[in-house]
């Protein structure tokens, strides 16, 4: 559901729970909360690419 999302700004990204409820909803089943988790997510600039821990160094 966007509305959890809503209120959200790209500093509540860097909570461990904030990111990990965004994570959660694209594990979930629900095709059309997935949809508009990843709309809200691109909007704050979040590509989806995983990155390599010898990167992050």
């Amino acid at each position: 559901m966007m509305d959890k999302y809503d209120r959200k700004t790209n500093a509540d990204l860097t909570t461990c729970k904030a990111f990990y409820e965004m994570l959660e909803t694209l594990a979930g089943d629900d095709p059309e909360e997935k949809a508009e988790t990843k709309t809200w997510a691109r909007s704050l600039g979040w590509t989806g690419r995983m990155s390599r821990p010898g990167n992050m160094l």
